[in-house]
């Protein structure tokens, strides 16, 4: 092969390679920049790290980034309404409030719409749909598809649990029923978490009475 026709097959080659070293670079900008706020959406979740503005803020900047990058993640659409939510829950009792739930409340929507096989997107909406007093179609679609999408995610059974608790009075005896599993299920990796969540909504005695009594239920009702 002549040196022309090998600089020639060069060039179509590097054409060709464009596109993935273009898309390979965004995919990794976007990772670079939620790395991060993954890390620090678990933290504050656990309490290992304090939920304070400034911390929202910092990752709330570094997602809007990836998201950029990667409008398509459903992922880091998810931590974008988580924070959404923390914010809520920080500005309780004023504007922010609503305005950053009905933000979140959009954002899971979102999420459901990219990855519809992602459990944690329908057990979040359904908790903000608590949060907003709208205990509709949609809210009780959330515990049916998030239990059956990811009956073993502790964070799915706590979202489930207190959006549950929340509503308690409007469920009917089948969501009743996923409530109940939810916080047996989550009694099992982390029963503080469900007791905290049962003493928040003095609702220790409804759940408790219908839940299994094994090991960590037991403490989960103490």
């Amino acid at each position: 092969m002549s040196s022309s026709k090998k600089t020639a097959l060069f060039a179509v080659l590097c054409l060709l390679s464009l596109p993935v070293f273009y898309f390979s670079f965004r995919f990794a900008m976007a990772d670079i920049a939620a790395y991060s706020v993954k890390y620090a959406v678990e933290d504050m979740d656990s309490g290992k790290a304090p939920m304070t503005l400034e911390t929202v803020d910092a990752a709330e900047e570094k997602i809007d980034s990836a998201i950029g990058w990667w409008p398509q993640n459903a992922e880091y659409v998810e931590l974008k309404a988580r924070l959404q939510l923390y914010r809520a829950i920080m500005g309780f009792g004023t504007p922010v409030f609503l305005s950053s739930v009905s933000n979140a409340l959009a954002l899971h929507q979102e999420a459901i719409e990219l990855r519809p096989h992602w459990p944690y997107s329908w057990a979040s909406r359904s908790l903000v749909k608590a949060y907003l007093g709208e205990f509709d179609a949609v809210y009780f679609e959330g515990f049916k598809e998030a239990s059956r999408l990811g009956p073993w995610e502790l964070s799915v059974n706590l979202s489930l649990l207190e959006a549950g608790l929340i509503g308690w009075q409007r469920l009917d005896e089948s969501t009743i029923s996923l409530v109940v599993a939810a916080a047996e299920r989550g009694a099992e990796h982390r029963p503080k978490s469900v007791a905290e969540l049962l003493n928040r909504y003095s609702m220790k005695y409804p759940i408790c009475a219908r839940m299994s009594r094994g090991e960590q239920q037991v403490k989960a009702c103490r």
